[in-house]
């Protein structure tokens, strides 16, 4: 019982610990921002030419004289600072967006659908699959003075890409009209609403159509985010312990530059031993990390 209640206690104190360390609000504004950005350049990528997503690496040569002159002096001069905060800025630009990236593959806990859904993309087949909403006015107004209970106004057809029916629904006035339009197009991928003499045409922007808000497809997206090789950029297993280390280089606690250079050699360490990391953050990938071990 007693062992029980240890081991209680120390997931407790694991969750809570973890719930502190993922929590940076400077970090989480930068990851919301860069996200921003690699969206926007997906979708300006012709006008910009970006065949692939834009991704900055570390100089070789920044990194060898940085480390070279703090092992040759003994400590760190600061003369080297602000080569210290180029490699630190682009360590953490490329960790958030490895994990931006990896969240938006669907490779992590991360929910990424309404990422997408914000941005305006969607899957291709999804698109070339949707839906057509027909609304067809089928009372006539002189006779519905002839009625005290309920009837028919309007019709609803759902038809599908091969114009096959594949919904109905009726409504008796305008509210209700309008309510059966949002149900169906919260249930079906509705690309557009027809109705009799264009009379719904106002009103059909107020509700979620796929030809509204569709920007680009994910399809194209995952094509884009490559590296140099044509990689997908994300990560299954080096990307935790990267943003371990990333919170701890962030934390509000002052840092010394030595503290500081520790943890981007580590960081570098995670990233070196996978080939495919590696390349991700330094020019010249693993061999210039094997370079730079060994001197």
């Amino acid at each position: 019982m007693k062992d029980y209640k240890i081991a209680i206690k120390k997931i407790i104190k694991e969750v809570i610990e973890k719930l502190f360390e993922d929590y940076n609000e400077d970090l989480f504004d930068e990851e919301n921002y860069l996200k921003q950005k690699i969206f926007d350049d997906f979708f300006s990528r012709k006008e910009k030419g970006y065949t692939r997503v834009p991704w900055r690496l570390i100089p070789y040569e920044l990194l060898e004289i940085t480390w070279n002159k703090y092992v040759e002096l003994g400590y760190f001069h600061e003369r080297y600072l602000n080569n210290l905060e180029k490699i630190e800025n682009i360590m953490t630009e490329n960790i958030l967006k490895l994990k931006i990236l990896t969240d938006l593959s669907g490779h992590s806990s991360s929910s990424y659908e309404e990422d997408f859904d914000d941005a305006g993309i969607i899957d291709k087949r999804d698109y070339e699959n949707s839906s057509l909403l027909y609304i067809k006015d089928v009372a006539d107004v002189q006779q519905l003075k002839l009625f005290d209970g309920d009837y028919t106004k309007f019709k609803l057809f759902v038809y599908d890409k091969d114009e096959n029916l594949i919904d109905s629904k009726v409504a008796s006035n305008e509210s209700e009209l309008n309510k059966m339009v949002d149900f169906l197009t919260r249930h079906y991928l509705i690309k557009d609403i027809i109705s009799d003499n264009n009379f719904f045409d106002k009103e059909k922007d107020d509700f979620k159509l796929l030809n509204q808000d569709v920007k680009g497809f994910t399809e194209d997206f995952y094509d884009w985010t490559v590296d140099a090789e044509g990689t997908n950029i994300m990560s299954d297993y080096g990307l935790e312990p990267l943003l371990k280390l990333l919170h701890q280089l962030r934390s509000e606690e002052e840092k010394t530059p030595e503290e500081r250079l520790l943890i981007i050699d580590q960081m570098l360490n995670v990233a070196h031993q996978r080939s495919d990391l590696a390349s991700w953050f330094v020019v010249g990938g693993s061999r210039a990390l094997n370079k730079l071990a060994g001197n």
